[in-house]
């Protein structure tokens, strides 16, 4: 294990640089309708070059209720691909921070999404709603509240406080849980923020194939004249019941 942790894996840093460069400039340069062919596969090879091997797809749906909105814990800079590699092409919330990333940007060209950054929150819920109403294709939305990154929840089997903007219009949501079965890919909380995304992809190009487990839990939905605050706690804790068994 020694053999293949310390030396063969950094020998295929290369390889896996290249893997993962590749992938990115094909995803810029395709067209639309070339892209989405080769969308699966290439989450695939992208998560595969960091090294996360999706390992299992736990499906605990039970009425297959077609959701536009999805909500996931955000674990580490590549849940866009396990997400993607799971749904295809979705719409995600972002920070307008990533509008400087040409692989980001080039992906909400082709696909939209919703920019949360530069408006109150009440701008945010209806940018939202808005999308909701006005696109077929899924919002993938991480609702923890990361503005205090000093307590931001970085761990494996727990839960931030939820924001209101995924649960404000009462649209049916497809809660996803991701098992990390090595938690060193899981961000760093370093007192000055995030892990940056360039020294953690550097990271994990490097390091050994980590396993992962996807649940996909039951669909969720409002009951009994829910508040939006209770849809979000009920949301929330269907996820918490599962990521307690991480």
């Amino acid at each position: 294990m020694y053999i293949f942790n310390n030396i063969i894996y950094p020998l295929l840093f290369p390889i896996r640089l290249l893997t993962y460069i590749s992938v990115a400039i094909i995803s810029i340069c395709l067209p639309k309708n070339l892209f989405e062919a080769f969308f699966k596969y290439g989450n695939l090879l992208m998560l595969l070059s960091l090294g996360i091997y999706p390992n299992e797809i736990i499906d605990k749906r039970l009425n297959k209720i077609e959701t536009k909105i999805i909500v996931f814990q955000h674990r580490s800079f590549a849940d866009c691909f396990i997400i993607n590699y799971v749904f295809g092409p979705v719409g995600y919330v972002f920070r307008n921070i990533f509008k400087n990333n040409i692989i980001i940007k080039s992906y909400i060209e082709k696909y939209g999404g919703v920019d949360v950054s530069s408006e109150g929150n009440e701008g945010k819920t209806k940018l939202i709603t808005e999308y909701i109403d006005k696109n077929n294709r899924k919002l993938a939305i991480a609702p923890e509240d990361i503005t205090d990154y000093k307590t931001r929840v970085v761990a494996n089997n727990k839960l931030g406080n939820f924001k209101s903007g995924a649960f404000v219009s009462y649209p049916p949501i497809q809660p996803v849980c991701i098992k990390f079965h090595d938690n060193d890919v899981i961000w760093k909380n370093y007192d000055n923020g995030f892990e940056k995304i360039g020294y953690w992809t550097i990271k994990q190009l490097f390091k050994p194939l980590t396993f992962i487990d996807i649940y996909l839990l039951e669909e969720c939905i409002t009951e009994n004249n829910m508040s939006v605050n209770d849809y979000k706690e009920f949301v929330k804790n269907k996820m918490i019941t599962t990521i307690k068994c991480f």
